[in-house]
């Protein structure tokens, strides 16, 4: 690359980014850049959106080793509590909907049949 330094070090690092990410594409842009499933999340990455929240949790750039430690532990028992919490309505709605879809994409049920299973329930 014309514009990196003439360091062997970074020279290898930018190969290996241009032929993994870049030139074969070995991952897809997708990966990267793709919607999670979870509509709650407002970023386009579930790494980020972890990053975001993390960094929320933070009034000071470089707080005491206590104060991360607390607000680390505060956040494995808040991620614990939620993956042990029962599913709420609307993600089990979700998931139905997505398994009606792909029984229409499969052909197992006609359009009318996913229509009305999908639709308002009176």
């Amino acid at each position: 690359m014309s514009i990196a330094p003439e360091d062997q070090t970074i020279s290898k690092l930018s190969d290996y980014i241009l032929e993994t990410y870049i030139d074969s594409s070995i991952f897809s842009s997708e990966i990267c850049a793709k919607i999670p499933d979870n509509e709650i999340m407002r970023t386009t990455n579930a790494a980020e959106s972890f990053h975001r929240h993390l960094k929320d949790q933070f009034y000071v750039a470089h707080c005491s080793v206590h104060i991360v430690i607390e607000v680390l532990l505060k956040l494995q028992s808040e991620t614990y509590l939620f993956m042990n919490s029962p599913p709420n309505k609307l993600r089990i709605f979700h998931e139905e909907i997505i398994v009606l879809w792909k029984k229409y994409q499969d052909g197992e049920i006609n359009c009318l049949e996913y229509v009305k299973k999908v639709g308002l329930k009176n």
